[in-house]
């Protein structure tokens, strides 16, 4: 840019110009040096004729190096153009990736928090009925921790998972984990610290040098979510606790708080009701001494590379799910659900800021 005009336009339309100038002043100069070869004579008539005819011919050369430096310019155009269609048209004839392929069997699996009789129990008549919905094959994969999941889902042996919020954190920011649906409860969940019935502390504060439990290190009602409202309140479990343990699932820290083993635990509370209701476990014999705030937790989600519409399908079927229907009403029973809803990646994003702190900050 000079004195405020720009600099593109010149060169298409002055640049020419310049160079007939500068072709008439040379054209000039070559004519005075060479006056021998233009008509002589000694009279003024004859003078003039010499300069009208060495400016015709420097006019004339100059006009046709413009013309030929437009022609060059529309030239060098039209290829620049031709390389770009060509080009465009090699890109669209490119070979496209094949879409993806349903298939053959769908493996489906879920978090290891319980038992494998109860997560059986739970689980088969979910995939029996997604295999009726999708006309996919379905089989339940049940894995030994959560951590083999999580190795499952990223090696492309399970094709759709129920995870954990902790667990579908790390897995959607290493395989881009595809979101499908949540329980009506796992907007707002919670966890339950667990003592026995006869223990006489009434606050999580009371215990201060007794022996606790977490679940699953990758559990996030378990694990997670607990450890982080304790750090909110000032407590730092291995400096707070005389030891801490991890029990692996939920049922598991429910037994070992009612079998002395740990003095306090901390677990999944839908599935301690569960477990008072089916009678696992008595009131008599453990007891919920606090309950956390709310977070966000569990949701079922598939590999990203699905096909689109097996994954409406798979989408639809559990948002299909009605209390309704007596069929229904068993496998949502069976799952603890009332109802699915629909949910997104970013439903998800003030549990990743927590998932970094934690990771970050460790166990220290």
């Amino acid at each position: 840019m000079l004195n405020g005009q720009s600099d593109g336009p010149r060169f298409v339309t002055d640049r020419p110009r310049s160079i007939a100038r500068a072709t008439a002043t040379v054209l000039r100069s070559d004519l005075a040096a060479n006056s021998d070869s233009l008509p002589q004579g000694k009279s003024a008539f004859a003078q003039q004729v010499n300069a009208r005819e060495g400016a015709r011919l420097a006019k004339t050369l100059a006009t046709s190096a413009t013309d030929r430096f437009a022609t060059c310019t529309i030239d060098a155009l039209r290829s620049t153009l031709r390389l770009t269609i060509v080009a465009v048209m090699l890109l669209g004839c490119a070979r496209q990736p094949p879409p993806a392929s349903v298939p053959q069997t769908l493996h489906i699996g879920v978090l290891p928090d319980e038992s494998r009789g109860m997560l059986e129990k739970r689980y088969l008549p979910l995939v029996a009925y997604l295999e009726r919905s999708t006309g996919v094959a379905c089989k339940l994969v049940l894995h030994d921790s959560y951590e083999q999941l999580q190795t499952a889902f990223e090696n492309g042996g399970v094709d759709l998972a129920w995870l954990g919020g902790y667990t579908f954190v790390k897995l959607d920011r290493s395989h881009q984990a595809f979101p499908l649906v949540s329980r009506d409860r796992d907007m707002r969940f919670t966890s339950y610290y667990l003592t026995r019935a006869d223990e006489p502390a009434t606050q999580l504060a009371e215990f201060r040098g007794k022996r606790f439990a977490f679940g699953s290190r990758l559990s996030t009602s378990g694990h997670l979510m607990p450890r982080y409202f304790m750090l909110q309140s000032g407590i730092q479990p291995e400096r707070f606790f005389r030891s801490v343990v991890y029990s692996g699932a939920h049922d598991a820290t429910a037994m070992a708080v009612r079998d002395s083993e740990v003095d306090l635990g901390v677990a999944n509370g839908p599935i301690i009701e569960s477990m008072f209701a089916s009678g696992r476990v008595s009131k008599n014999e453990i007891r919920i001494l606090e309950e956390t705030p709310p977070y966000v937790d569990y949701v079922w989600a598939c590999q990203s590379d699905l096909p689109a519409d097996l994954r409406t399908q798979l989408r639809d079927a559990f948002l299909d799910l009605s209390e309704a229907d007596p069929q229904h009403a068993d496998i949502l029973d069976s799952l603890l659900a009332g109802y699915f809803i629909p949910v997104h990646r970013n439903d998800f994003d003030a549990l990743q800021t927590i998932v970094d702190r934690i990771d970050a900050e460790g166990t220290r």
